[in-house]
């Protein structure tokens, strides 16, 4: 496929190699600025980058910075993550990772464990563990729901490597 081909519009088409992830990071820089975490303490952007470092290759780090974009942007959409450089393999899997406004935790957590996208699958796993190591360093209360959503992203993981 040439440069730029079969991208849907998306801006991309042609990041040089090595980019994409460069490019994911000043995007959830700019996206998360001045947030917190549930922690109400941590930058929020120090929590994709502790995403990012459970996670190998280019396309799997761009999508683990942006993970949670569309969920605590402003306006931000698969539209707008194409428009602003990232392909749109990636801009669908980081928007299939936000769990939709009429959704309750369970129903995004079975959306997700349902989907055959294996990058979609690694990259949750890593938000969960690194959620779970967090609230249980600390205390909170949802270390529970992060330990039962664990096993089921892990059965769906182990199903979708089948």
């Amino acid at each position: 496929m040439a440069r730029g081909e079969g991208n849907g519009g998306c801006g991309n088409g042609g990041l040089p190699r090595g980019r994409l992830e460069a490019r994911a990071r000043e995007l959830a820089a700019e996206i998360h600025a001045g947030q917190v975490d549930q922690d109400g303490s941590t930058a929020h952007l120090d929590h994709c980058a502790e995403v990012v470092a459970l996670l190998s290759g280019e396309r799997e780090r761009a999508v683990g910075w942006l993970h949670d974009a569309i969920e605590d942007g402003d306006a931000i959409d698969e539209a707008w993550l194409c428009a602003h450089g990232i392909p749109a393999e990636q801009a669908a899997t980081i928007a299939a990772l936000s769990r939709r406004p009429d959704e309750s935790y369970w129903q995004y957590l079975d959306r997700v464990c349902a989907s055959d996208d294996p990058l979609l699958l690694r990259v949750k796993l890593a938000d969960n563990q690194v959620n779970l190591d967090r609230s249980r360093r600390t205390g909170h209360s949802l270390a529970r729901r992060y330990e039962r959503a664990r096993k089921l992203l892990l059965a769906a993981a182990t199903l979708s490597e089948k």
